[in-house]
């Protein structure tokens, strides 16, 4: 049985409400039904304004959409490593300064040294092609002390410095003269 939906007439449709069981109040202002229509048309409006379709967009313009965020992306990853890594221009009055050891049962090597307070964990080497490295860049004209914390427990002094001086613990500790 096929039912036509929605009635053509207010009549008809007065009568389907009758036949199905359902009362309406006549007494129901067109203004009421016309402040609530327009109300519902305003909050998809305002859905719709918040919401990026991209689908309503040409292909070319997402495309190019798409690809600023790319280049913006690379743009501020670029940035971001220049500024942080050794590759960077560093300051004036100022050297890079290389420190290579090999431990082969390390895990972990640190570099300890007057220039980070003596912390652990401020600067772990890498390992590249079975030797730990680390470039880092110190003030010119100074002597620093250094030693490398194996496994994050033992302080191990670097065997193969060009110079040592004599710690307050009666032993000797490697220096670097950054010229």
């Amino acid at each position: 049985m096929k039912k036509n939906y929605p009635p053509k007439d207010d009549k008809k449709l007065f009568e389907s409400f009758i036949n199905a069981g359902i009362s309406i109040d006549s007494n129901v202002s067109r203004s009421l039904e016309d402040r609530i229509m327009t109300d519902i048309y305003n909050k998809k409006q305002i859905k719709k304004r918040w919401s990026l379709d991209w689908f309503q967009f040409p292909i070319r313009q997402r495309l190019a959409g798409i690809t600023a965020v790319f280049i913006l992306l690379f743009a501020g990853v670029f940035l971001i490593r220049m500024s942080s890594g050794t590759d960077a221009p560093f300051p004036e009055g100022s050297r890079l300064v290389s420190f290579k050891t090999s431990y082969p049962g390390a895990k972990t090597v640190c570099l300890v040294g007057d220039f980070n307070s003596w912390k652990k964990n401020s600067d772990c080497l890498k390992k590249v092609n079975g030797h730990w490295v680390i470039k880092k860049v110190l003030k010119a004209g100074q002597l620093y002390k250094y030693a490398f914390v194996i496994n994050n427990k033992r302080i191990l002094h670097d065997s193969h410095a060009n110079q040592y001086v004599d710690d307050e613990f009666g032993g000797r500790t490697a220096v670097v003269f950054v010229n």
